[in-house]
């Protein structure tokens, strides 16, 4: 009987550590903004050279000739924008940092628009603040624009991956003593 307990505890300790490693990646993120929004910037350059690199060679397969060139010359272009991203990382920054300005605001309207649809008794209050919030970011990211490239895709990234790990450690917290109070029965 104390084999699920030693289990359930060290599984709780292991996911409960991988979610404070988490949070303080995100930590660094949120220190670092400008460092892990280019980082991310160069990642995504690098996977539309990918990207690019597949559809040219898709072309390959095409029915036809005209439509071999289409995918070729679209394959090209999209290894160009990413070589071009990847060398200019700070303009591709700025670029990704409208689109999660329109992400924002366009996530925020349709939260606010869909609480507003929900009975009151359903937690749509808490729908419309959350919709709310989201517009107000997209307002004070473009408002801010082009210094918020800075630090908005980077302060957001870090964020997000200290909720995650916060979520996570919680889980691991609670799968160790939940194993004990089984194993206690």
């Amino acid at each position: 009987m104390n084999e699920p307990r030693s289990f359930a505890e060290s599984s709780g300790r292991i996911v409960t550590f991988v979610g404070l490693g988490v949070m303080v990646v995100g930590v660094l993120a949120m220190v670092g903004p400008q460092f892990t929004g280019s980082a991310v910037t160069i990642v995504i350059g690098v996977l539309l050279i990918i990207a690019g690199i597949l559809r040219t060679a898709f072309a390959w397969v095409a029915a036809s000739w005209g439509d071999a060139l289409l995918r070729f010359g679209m394959g090209i272009l999209v290894i160009l924008a990413g070589g071009y991203i990847v060398a200019n990382p700070g303009t591709g920054l700025q670029a990704l940092t409208i689109v999660l300005a329109i992400f924002f605001a366009l996530d925020g309207i349709s939260a606010i628009l869909f609480g507003f649809r929900l009975p009151p008794l359903s937690g749509a209050g808490w729908i419309i603040f959350s919709g709310i919030i989201s517009l107000l970011v997209a307002i004070f990211i473009w408002r801010q624009w082009p210094s918020s490239a800075d630090w908005a895709v980077g302060v957001i990234i870090g964020v997000k991956l200290f909720i995650d790990g916060l979520a996570i450690a919680a889980v691991g917290f609670t799968v160790k003593h939940i194993g004990a109070a089984v194993a206690d029965r």
